[in-house]
């Protein structure tokens, strides 16, 4: 208040007439005008030229205490976050530097932790609490364009069924290619998901400001969306810092046609600095700059990372050996050379150990650098699935031979007649199932005279379906004698299936008695509890547990801010199959304070 005080009447001294030696009355300050004293005036003018000053880090009393001197209303509003400690202001609107002229009120948003609700389940809170930080932290420094070394843009081209290696087994196949999945403002999690699904492996080359993006969030990928690569390439991603902080724009310098230390010194005099570099193998290259990102005349911010793309002369190496290496520790000793992996071959070899067994050019030759190495690697046999042939009318040795050439085995033989001749009548599985290679398949021989054998049906499995499905599987497979036991636990129609007797798969009579085995069924994991969270928090909790939010009703209400009012289902209920889950919001009538 003293200070208040002394400020006006300086300024007030400031304002009266003041006659000197060699000073005339010209000289004195204008009258205020009628019905207004000079110490409304002077606040007036004050008001004007005022501007309000920068609290964000300040206590609450602190802040209100520098804001005093605006003579503005106060409004404090409470901000769930864990970027700052509690108590302290983390935003101001209007913004610092607003004449105080201009606006009535200034609104301070004031940290608060976030509590979790007694008796909800509100796991997600403390895995919130942890994601937060991490994506606060300030991004690490990138890497000094010296330690980056001369990548290699290798085109992975699908290799050629028809020149494959002699050393191939029959069933051998190729290495898959996929399409890379758009990750734009995708969060590490997402992208890290939707490359999995792709099967595609990802890694961080950066961060960066982006005006577009928010922060942690992708704003640049490498390949480009849409682009057909192998599977297993490696993505690289870089995640956005925020907007560029408030500074002026200048244009970028051209730099192509530079060599990298002039283009650097270009850029760095400029503002600038230099980013990735990329080296493209070209016959008679000069080792200059052929491309760069921002282009020459573009806008950007000072220290922005300008991209530069060189062109070098191959030069002569020694292709090193890569035999027994898995296909990561291949590519990177062939790019320590100066070399890329061209296509891989995937092949089965019982009797080799796994990784790399044969190259081309082999190791020891001499090519150019940015030349392209063929690997053949051994893999371990996988499980897969072949179509089940046609074994009727054939006889034992036949079908044994059939199957073997799709890689399956001959099961039991079933003669039901003394005079049964050697032709498959039938077999399980039909032809034309699928099943996974090495099965076996169960055959049964026509018989020359007497009554036809009784019909034989394939054993179901029922493990791990609910009683109610097992019952019902069993019945329409032909199964009429089925017993259900369980421990000391109360079955119902929902109690999970634990083993039956005979096995799944085995060829019995529709007359043979099925056991089953049945355990209480696990409770359902209950509905979490949205009510009176604002729409993003609970949006974000519903991600992580995995449900959808649905927004059925927006209405608006005397509140301060928006807030979810009702769910369906509600808390504590069963979760719906789809795994939604509806809300009705209520907005406020008037959106929070802001400035005039």
């Amino acid at each position: 208040m003293l200070m208040r005080i002394a400020i006006v009447a300086t300024l007030s001294m400031l304002t009266t007439p003041v006659i000197g030696e060699g000073q005339s009355q010209a000289h004195t300050q204008p009258p205020p005008p009628p019905g207004e004293d000079y110490g409304t005036s002077v606040r007036s003018r004050m008001s004007q030229v005022m501007t309000i000053p920068l609290v964000i880090g300040m206590t609450t009393n602190a802040a209100i205490d520098a804001l005093a001197i605006t003579r503005l209303q106060i409004v404090p509003r409470d901000s769930i976050t864990s970027s700052m400690a509690a108590g302290h202001v983390v935003d101001q609107r209007p913004r610092a530097g607003t004449p105080v002229g201009s606006v009535k009120a200034e609104t301070l948003f004031v940290a608060k932790p976030q509590k979790p609700k007694r008796g909800a389940n509100c796991w997600w809170c403390a895995l919130v609490a942890e994601i937060i930080p991490e994506l606060t932290k300030p991004p690490a420094a990138p890497p000094h364009d010296s330690s980056v070394g001369p990548p290699v843009t290798v085109p992975v081209q699908p290799p050629d069924e028809g020149g494959a290696s002699p050393e191939m087994v029959p069933g051998t196949d190729l290495q898959k290619r996929t399409r890379v999945p758009d990750l734009y403002q995708s969060t590490p999690n997402m992208a890290s998901a939707a490359l999995e699904r792709s099967r595609l492996n990802l890694t961080n080359l950066g961060t960066d400001y982006s005006d577009d993006v928010p922060r942690g969030r992708v704003f640049k990928q490498l390949p480009i969306a849409g682009t057909e690569v192998a599977t297993s390439t490696y993505v690289g991603v870089w995640y956005s810092r925020g907007p560029h902080p408030p500074a002026p724009t200048f244009r970028v310098p051209p730099v192509i046609g530079l060599e990298l230390a002039e283009a650097a010194d270009s850029l760095t005099r400029s503002g600038f600095r230099a980013g990735q570099v990329t080296y493209l193998t070209r016959q008679g290259a000069e080792k200059r700059v052929v491309q760069q990102s921002p282009s020459e005349g573009e806008s950007a911010h000072r220290n922005d990372a300008v991209d530069l793309t060189i062109t070098t002369p191959p030069s002569k190496v020694t292709v090193p050996s890569v035999a027994e290496m898995t296909r990561e520790r291949a590519r990177g000793r062939l790019a320590e050379v100066g070399l890329g992996v061209g296509r891989y071959t995937l092949i089965v070899l019982v009797d080799r150990a796994n990784g790399i067994v044969s190259q081309r050019p082999g190791a020891g030759a001499t090519a150019d650098s940015g030349s392209l190495v063929d690997l053949m690697e051994n893999r371990p046999p996988e499980v897969r699935r072949v179509l089940v042939p046609d074994l009727s009318g054939k006889s034992v040795a036949a079908s044994d031979s059939a199957l073997r050439r799709d890689s399956l085995v001959l099961g039991d033989v079933l003669r039901p007649g003394i005079n049964a001749v050697d032709r498959v009548m039938d077999q399980r599985p039909h032809p034309g199932e699928t099943v996974f290679m090495h099965s076996p398949v169960t055959i049964a021989l026509g018989v020359a005279t007497g009554p036809p054998p009784d019909r034989m049906i394939r054993l179901p499995g029922v493990v791990n379906l609910t009683v109610d499905s097992a019952r019902r599987t069993l019945s329409d497979s032909g199964f009429t004698r089925i017993s259900i036991g369980g421990g000391a636990g109360r079955l119902t129609s929902a109690s999970i299936v634990e083993s039956q007797t005979p096995l799944a798969g085995t060829f019995v009579t529709p007359a043979t008695a099925v056991s089953l085995v049945a355990r209480a069924a696990p409770p359902l994991s209950p509905m979490p509890n949205f009510v009176r969270q604002r729409p993003q928090v609970a949006r974000v909790a519903a991600e992580l547990d995995s449900l959808r939010m649905i927004v059925v009703s927006e209405v608006r209400s005397l509140r301060l801010h928006a807030e979810i009012v009702r769910q369906y289902p509600e808390a504590g209920r069963p979760r719906r199959v789809d795994k939604t889950v509806d809300v009705l919001v209520e907005f406020p009538f008037v959106p929070p304070l802001a400035a005039a």
